[in-house]
């Protein structure tokens, strides 16, 4: 990859602040130890591989997705003149305005990497001083290498990597490094404006497993049938990305929904994932047949072969009825 934009800023905690002032530095004149060192540390902190994150979006359902920090390193990659100085400074007054007293100063590195009609844009985030140098410059900053890239790795504080072309559905997910609080408020929701994300298959059988599992132990008959026809409709549903507390929202009433989100840990609840379909049939363990006459039938896999036939487009049922009930329709 080819470094081709790097900026640098001193960033001092502001949060609160009734004016707050832009954080000193601008565009940097690259030197060789510096491309060098920052391309080394992408490969010896593997950011590419680091927790996933996506932007967050307001309203989903919306016909343009919005998200104000992701236009501005959309522009910042491939923005031209001041659009570039412009938005590079808007990315270093926001931290510095969601920084409080207890946070310290950072200097705070934006880098665009090319490569064809990609790039990747890497924010890093460091102790001031510590093995980066910082002074702010007439026409922007300078920051100087002092010490080796093993010592300047063991510094780094926050990383993001997001990698995309120059497109509508592009630049959306990423990758974060936070090492300094075990915490994801401010670098990554804060800052960056963005929640934790797993992929779809992974996500998907989170979901499954915490479905199953909610099932399993209600007291409640009520809730168990929301359960069940979350789990019914889910499949059927237009779903393309969904995270743990939109689904039960999306699928569940209070009572049902009170129950699947205690069972769901509070750091994923918001964690965003694309629905996988496949995945979700195969761990919920339930295979869901429609007849052209509209019977449902929604057959345990353990039961396919025994009390339920299926051959072809033919199914047959012999079962003994242990409960049933009836559900008002639609009203035209």
């Amino acid at each position: 990859m080819n470094l081709t934009r790097l900026f640098a800023y001193e960033v001092y905690p502001q949060k609160n602040d009734e004016n707050p002032v832009a954080p000193s530095g601008g565009k940097i004149v690259q030197s060789t130890p510096l491309k060098k060192t920052l391309s080394q540390l992408i490969r010896d902190n593997r950011l590419e591989t680091q927790t996933p994150i996506a932007f967050t979006v307001e309203d989903p359902k919306a016909k343009q997705r919005v998200n104000v920090v992701r236009e501005s390193v959309l522009n910042f990659a491939f923005g031209r003149g001041d659009t570039v100085k412009n938005n590079a400074g808007y990315l270093a007054l926001r931290l510095s305005e969601v920084m409080d007293g207890r946070s310290n100063p950072f200097l705070l590195l934006i880098s665009c990497f090319k490569e064809g009609d990609a790039s990747s844009i890497v924010l890093w985030a460091f102790p001031k001083d510590e093995g980066l140098q910082f002074s702010a410059t007439a026409n922007g900053a300078k920051v100087t290498v002092i010490e080796d890239v093993f010592n300047i790795s063991s510094t780094l504080r926050k990383a993001a990597i997001f990698t995309g072309k120059n497109e509508e559905n592009s630049l959306w997910e990423g990758r974060m490094v936070d090492l300094q609080s075990g915490r994801t408020d401010l670098w990554v929701e804060r800052f960056l404006a963005c929640r934790l994300s797993v992929s779809g298959v992974h996500g998907t059988t989170i979901l499954s497993e915490h479905l199953s599992q909610a099932y399993r132990q209600t007291k409640s008959d009520s809730v168990r049938e929301e359960l069940f026809n979350a789990i019914i409709g889910v499949r059927t549903a237009p779903v393309r990305r969904t995270s743990f507390l939109k689904f039960a929202n999306d699928y569940l009433g209070d009572g049902a929904k009170a129950e699947f989100l205690s069972i769901v840990p509070s750091e994923q609840q918001s964690m965003s994932f694309d629905f996988d379909r496949e995945t979700f049939e195969a761990k919920i363990g339930i295979r869901v047949v429609k007849t052209p006459d509209q019977v449902m039938v929604a057959a345990p896999l353990q039961t396919i072969g025994n009390t339920v036939k299926i051959a072809g487009d033919r199914i047959d049922l012999s079962s003994q009825i242990e409960s049933q009930y009836l559900k008002a329709g639609k009203r035209g």
